[in-house]
């Protein structure tokens, strides 16, 4: 929808077109506040990317949608959309960093990485907004999950594959940080939007398409 609009009236370039469109938004605000946060997650990175804002009552439900997800994906999208409003940034990377410790605490000591609760340190592992406790307690749990596939004197194929992944999660830029980019990108990349589109039944295609009378012809070259 986003990359057949701009094609129609190029609102990224164009500001008062980009106007014309958030009051748009503001308009039909109802059809975010009744959706599926998991059908309306993608829309929130692309907000922030614009510029453009939901309104208060909006934001509310949204956060209210998220909140009762329990989803460390559609948590990371809140999170990179709030940075447009340190107030709400400060208060939205505070709830997810209570979150975050809440869910560690649900990870037992065996098959750590089989736990639902794992997602959230695939996704948080090289966040750079949450706080330094955090980040220790992710660590710690990579530490402890590497350290139990390698204490086996003859490792499993599994142990060979969790310590790959571990030794992924650990890794650091010369620069002493963690990359931006990993199971998910916190950098500054933008323009997803011009690479991907959407259809239904859960499918995605790149841009590199042509039309039909009745379908859309994909290469994935």
């Amino acid at each position: 929808m986003i990359v057949y609009m701009d094609d129609e009236v190029e609102f990224k370039s164009t500001l008062e077109n980009k106007r014309k469109l958030k009051n748009i938004i503001d308009r039909y605000a109802f059809a975010f506040q009744r959706g599926n946060i998991f059908d309306l997650c993608d829309w929130l990175p692309f907000m922030r990317e614009h510029g453009i804002s939901f309104d208060v009552r909006t934001e509310e439900t949204l956060f209210s949608k998220v909140v009762q997800a329990k989803n460390p994906i559609i948590w990371a999208n809140m999170l990179i959309y709030s940075s447009y409003n340190q107030t709400f940034f400060d208060e939205v990377r505070l709830t997810v960093d209570r979150v975050i410790n809440e869910q560690l605490t649900r990870i037992s000591d065996r098959e750590i990485m089989l736990h639902e609760e794992f997602w959230f340190l695939l996704i948080f592992h090289n966040c750079p907004h949450i706080s330094l406790d955090t980040k220790t307690a992710l660590d710690k749990v990579i530490d402890t999950v590497y350290a139990e596939a390698s204490s086996n004197a003859t490792p499993h194929p599994s142990d060979k594959a969790t310590m790959l992944v571990c030794d992924f999660l650990r890794h650091i830029n010369v620069g002493g940080g963690k990359p931006e980019s990993s199971f998910f990108n916190w950098g500054n990349t933008t323009g997803i939007g011009a690479m991907i589109t959407y259809r239904t039944f859960q499918r995605t295609i790149f841009k590199r398409y042509q039309s039909s009378k009745y379908s859309l012809y994909v290469s994935l070259d």
